[in-house]
Order: structure tokens, then sequence, then C-alpha cells
């Protein structure tokens, strides 16, 4: 309801002053370059060289893991039905509005996950103890850097041309504005009310 009131004082500026709502908009509208946070994104962190310099340690360490969650899963699993699985899941998110069946399908994606992970883990330890070169040949195949710098530029430059349309026409756009704060206002008070 808030947003909707100050959406509607903005568009009753644009009416009515629109003049002083344009110089306004050139303090609101300073351009944030996005280009600090998308770079630390792009650069590679290859944890490779470090886990394959022993890759027998880190195929032991894998294994296990891999080993215990899957002994330790199949026993969870069997004490836990579907059911109880899906109200143990909503139970922790807060007991949402989902249907259990809803939070059922949710349990069994997430055991499915966790089972296909620990299976991916076990192949990926028995490379490491077992045929490191096959590993490493996977690993370089697998570990090819894609950047996102060109697809990511995009963002990072400032798009005004529906800026300069709402202000070429700011009583147009003011009343329109005003009309759907207001519905807004109206339908959320009306729905407030009847909780």
């Amino acid at each position: 309801m808030a947003g909707n009131a100050f959406a509607a004082i903005v568009g009753l500026l644009m009416i009515i002053a629109p003049t002083r709502l344009a110089s306004w908009s050139r303090l609101s509208d300073r351009w944030v370059s996005t280009t600090a946070a998308t770079d630390s994104l792009d650069r590679m962190r290859n944890v490779d060289s470090q886990i394959l310099s022993r890759p027998k340690l880190a195929g032991i360490i894998i294994l296990a893991g891999a080993a215990f969650i899957l002994i330790q899963g199949v026993f969870f699993v069997r004490r836990i039905g579907v059911d109880e699985g899906g109200r143990l899941l909503s139970a922790f998110f807060g007991g949402s509005a989902l249907a259990s069946g809803a939070w059922e399908a949710l349990w069994l994606s997430l055991l499915l996950f966790l089972f296909l992970g620990a299976l991916l883990a076990l192949v990926v330890g028995a490379l490491a103890v077992f045929r490191v070169d096959l590993l490493q040949r996977v690993s370089q195949q697998a570990n090819r850097w894609v950047s996102t710098s060109g697809r990511v530029k995009v963002l990072d430059a400032p798009h005004y041309r529906f800026d300069s349309f709402v202000r070429n026409r700011p009583r147009l756009w003011g009343t329109l504005i005003v009309s759907f704060a207001a519905y807004a206002l109206v339908v959320l008070f009306s729905f407030s009310r009847s909780l």
C-alpha cells in the first residue's frame, strides 16, 4: 500500500509540476556501473591443480564421503516414508501453503539429487584413486572457460529510451500512474479489511 501511495504522489507530481519532477529525476537517474560486481564472477578459480596434486588422497576422501552419504542415506530413507519426509521438509521451510503432494515431490527430488550426487562422487573418487590420467582428461574437457563479460556488457549500459518517452509526456503518464495506483490502493484496502 505504501508503494502505491508513493506512486500516486509521483503521478500527481507528473501532472501538477512536470518540470520539478524532471529536475529531481536528474538526481535519481545517476548510472551505477555493475562492472566491478560482475568482474569477480568472470575470473576463473582453478582448484583442479590443487586436488590433482595428491589424487589418491583426494580420491580416498571423496570415496569415503560418498560412501558415508549413501550408507547413512539408505538408513535414513528406510526410517522415514515419503509422506513423513514431505511433512519434515514443510516444517523446515516454515509450513508454507503448498499442498502435501508438492512437499512429497520436493522430498523425492531432494533424495534423488543427493543420491545422484553421491554416485557421481563415487565415480570421481574411484577415478582419482585408480585412473588419474582419465580424470585429468575429463577435467580438461569439462573445465573449458566460458567468459561472461561479453554477455553482461549489455546490462552495464544505460538505456534511457523509456525515460525520455515518459519525460516527453509527463501528464499522460502521471494520469496513468495515478489511476493504476488508486485502483491498486482500493483493491488492497478492501482486501485488508476482509482479513
